[in-house]
């Protein structure tokens, strides 16, 4: 039953053509969060398929996606998402249901290692961007575009035969944009600090005055 639900959420994905989808893996040290977001038209057949519990475990018919739908004009927004321990992220339903070749390596003490080939028929409109996001350097990948600690693959019928996601992390070091983005971060607020330090030092001086 359980993976009648995961294939059925598949299929709202899929359901979705010409809408809004994407697939999410953000990559945070000690934890992977999982993330679908689909926009679907605001109807009743869709409310009822958005109603449904959905599993993210292989063989796991207790441990739900967190859900959110926010009703936006006539259309809907739902998300699902949940927080793997890497170990976990191996009995995904998302990779066991739609990938026969994978190499999922979390145990290495330096590396993340994740390549998903050879797509199953999970869905009949592969039309669906997947996105990988992290803070920590990336070692190699494969994807067809990147912006910023985010790494896109574009997953579409015409490739999904070929279809090829690598990429390997460092588990260690962090990339130059996440160095340079903490650097400001810590900047911003030693200046903040110093603005109040001042501004409170101004205000104490002129009630001196006024008191004078």
């Amino acid at each position: 039953m359980k993976k009648i639900k995961f294939i059925i959420l598949l299929l709202i994905i899929m359901i979705a053509s010409g809408c809004t989808k994407e697939y999410n893996l953000i990559i945070d040290n000690d934890k992977i969060i999982e993330e679908f977001n689909i926009t679907l038209d605001n109807n009743e057949e869709n409310k009822q398929r958005l109603e449904l519990d959905y599993f993210p475990l292989h063989a796991d018919d207790t441990t739900k996606y967190e859900k959110k739908i926010e009703k936006v004009d006539n259309l809907l927004n739902a998300h699902f998402s949940y927080t793997y321990n890497p170990k976990e992220f191996v009995n995904a339903n998302s990779i066991n249901e739609c990938f026969e070749t994978k190499e999922i390596l979390v145990d290495n003490q330096d590396y993340y290692y994740f390549k998903l080939e050879n797509m199953k028929e999970c869905m009949s409109d592969y039309n669906l961007d997947i996105n990988i996001t992290t803070n920590n350097k990336v070692l190699d990948n494969n994807a067809d575009e990147i912006k910023d600690n985010k790494y896109i693959w574009h997953l579409t019928d015409d490739n999904k035969s070929t279809f090829k996601l690598e990429m390997k992390i460092d588990k260690n070091n962090y990339s130059k944009s996440s160095n340079k983005s903490l650097f400001y971060t810590v900047v911003l607020v030693v200046v903040t600090v110093v603005i109040i330090i001042l501004a409170i030092y101004l205000i104490i001086k002129r009630n001196k005055s006024n008191k004078i």
